[in-house]
Parts: C-alpha cells; structure tokens; sequence
C-alpha cells in the first residue's frame, strides 16, 4: 500500500495527461491516482487494449495466468512476468 516513490504513479500521470484513458487495478492500493478504478482484473481485461503490468503482485500475476491475454498488448517494464508476452 506504500506507493511513495512508485514509478507506476509517474507513468499513471504521463498517461493520463497524454490524453489516454488509465483504468488502475491494484487489490492492495486504494487511489486511483487521477485515473479510473477497477474494482476486479476482469473489469481491467474486458475495458483495455494494453496492459501495463507495473508492479509484480503475486496475487495479481497468478490472476493474469489464468486468463486469455492473446487479444493483449502486454507491456512489462520490469520484466515481472516475461512469460505472459508468449501467452
């Protein structure tokens, strides 16, 4: 819950102001940050063409397993979870 620092917040502000639509899910974060809040990773996937995997929840990354993510752009600066680029 600790996001001082975070460079997801950075990036939610850089999107946010290049006119971009930001739909943030994290279960363990409670702001938004200025962009829309999804309340489920299924809320996430229905409403987004790319997802920005920004930090490497393991909650969150088991959930991402488990879903159809062929339709998706995956983007992960971290290099969290390379293996869902080849899903």
């Amino acid at each position: 819950s600790d996001t001082r620092n975070s460079p997801s917040v950075e990036l939610i502000r850089i999107l946010i102001s290049a006119g971009l639509i930001v739909i943030v899910y994290d279960p363990f974060v409670n702001r938004d940050f200025g962009a829309k809040r999804a309340d489920s990773l299924d809320t996430v996937l229905t409403a987004c063409e790319v997802i920005v995997v920004g930090v490497g929840h393991g909650q969150v990354i088991e959930e991402l397993r488990t879903k159809d993510l062929s339709q998706k752009v995956i983007v992960d600066p971290c290099n969290v979870v390379p293996d869902l680029r080849e899903l």
